[in-house]
């Protein structure tokens, strides 16, 4: 069943309101107010920044099992996983802030060559316009006095 922002939170049964701060399960979909799901406002507003909201797994999915997916972690304890799903969400902010900050690099990069290669065209477009007008000039058949000198020894 698929809640909407009508629906009480799961954790305190309070109606949330639509200015309210809240998190929805990616596995249950439910709604939990962020303070009820234990999410700090810097992770809220880190996974908001990062796109990554529809990533978060509450408790009760994460301890039941629903999380996983099929890779069980040698030693884990059953309250060990909610810090391994944090600590999880942190990586992927950490991976994406890493990937933006080398898109952006590589962007400029590209910028860069690409703005360098314009350049060249630009003055070969010109180089080309110069050699057309001379070779028009050459096939004219001026009289000898106006051709090059290299052509007036024949």
């Amino acid at each position: 069943m698929t809640r909407t922002r009508s629906s009480p939170c799961l954790t305190c049964s309070n109606k949330i309101d639509k200015y309210d701060d809240t998190i929805k399960c990616n596995k249950c979909d439910n709604i939990f107010h962020i303070k009820c799901a234990n999410v700090t406002m810097k992770i809220f507003n880190d996974l908001r920044e990062g796109n990554i909201l529809n990533t978060w797994i509450c408790d009760k999915c994460t301890t039941s099992g629903k999380a996983c997916t099929g890779m069980v972690l040698a030693g884990t304890q059953v309250s060990d996983l909610g810090v391994y799903h944090e600590n999880s969400l942190q990586l992927k902010l950490e991976m994406n802030k890493l990937l933006n900050e080398a898109v952006i690099k590589i962007t400029a990069s590209f910028d860069s060559r690409l703005s360098d290669l314009c350049k060249l065209v630009m003055s070969q477009s010109e180089e080309i316009t110069k050699l057309t007008k001379e070779i028009q000039t050459l096939r004219c058949g001026k009289d000898d006095n106006e051709r090059p000198a290299v052509w007036n020894s024949t």
